[in-house]
């Protein structure tokens, strides 16, 4: 099920946004509810349009002028977060935000960068800290210690457009540069393979074509050891990677 978030009304009267249920999207918002005595104003729902780090993108509403829905709103972003609002046919409505109303209009969205903001201070809020997009750092400094590096105000290592940080903690690999666990697994069943091929081949050279167990067996046992040699070994490498870049 989706998670719905109500701190910005109740489910009697006000707006409820709705988040993707899974940690992976867990900053990517659905849609927004309006409520009056209880029910939803289903003309005043909005949807949103994401790109690969939950950005809000775009805003899907109705046009109540030629009674269709379609996008109202759009949004670009730096690389740090400052937004630049434009309307539906990309014309720019401002270059940023007032910061006592992030959009004005109608078709207010409370969500926007990583997708996550909020409206009242212009600060991104990512649950254990808040980011200034104008500083292009944290205003707080990470509550999960140097895990990230020494500068613990720095937003994901100075990396933006590749890294994420749903929840203020920790830098990741954004879906944009591709997700990194889909990577590894990659590598398993690639190391694995490779790892087959071998260990049947060494039992075909050593015993003959004819141990067709044998090789069976050490097709078994050369896999294992190859996916288990990825699994360890990919981690790794991005490791000194990201250590090597920190120099």
């Amino acid at each position: 099920m989706d998670r719905v978030n109500a701190e910005r009304g109740t489910a009697i009267n006000g707006r409820c946004y709705v988040h993707a249920a899974a940690w992976a999207t867990i900053n990517a918002m659905v849609l927004r509810d309006t409520y009056r005595a209880g029910a939803i104003e289903p003309d005043a729902r909005i949807y949103t349009q994401l790109d690969a780090n939950y950005n809000v993108t775009a805003l899907i509403g109705y046009k109540a002028g030629t009674g269709t829905w379609g996008v109202v709103q759009r949004y670009v972003y730096t690389p740090y977060g400052v937004p630049t609002v434009l309307n539906a046919n990309r014309g720019a409505r401002s270059n940023i935000r007032d910061p006592s109303h992030r959009v004005a209009g109608p078709t207010m969205n409370g969500w926007g960068y990583c997708g996550r903001e909020d409206p009242i201070t212009g600060l991104y809020d990512f649950r254990h800290r808040d980011y200034s997009p104008t500083l292009g750092n944290w205003i707080e400094q990470d509550p999960a210690g140097y895990i990230n590096g020494g500068n613990t105000y720095q937003f994901v290592m100075g990396q933006p457009a590749e890294a994420v940080d749903k929840n203020g903690t920790v830098a990741a690999p954004s879906a944009s540069r591709g997700n990194f666990f889909h990577r590894w697994g990659q590598v398993i069943l690639e190391g694995g393979a490779y790892g087959a091929t071998g260990g049947a081949a060494t039992v075909c050279v050593m015993s003959g074509p004819e141990d067709l167990p044998g090789i069976g067996l050490g097709a078994a046992t050369g896999g294992v050891i190859g996916g288990a040699g990825g699994a360890v070994g990919y981690p790794i490498v991005r490791g000194i990677e990201w250590l090597w870049g920190q120099l």
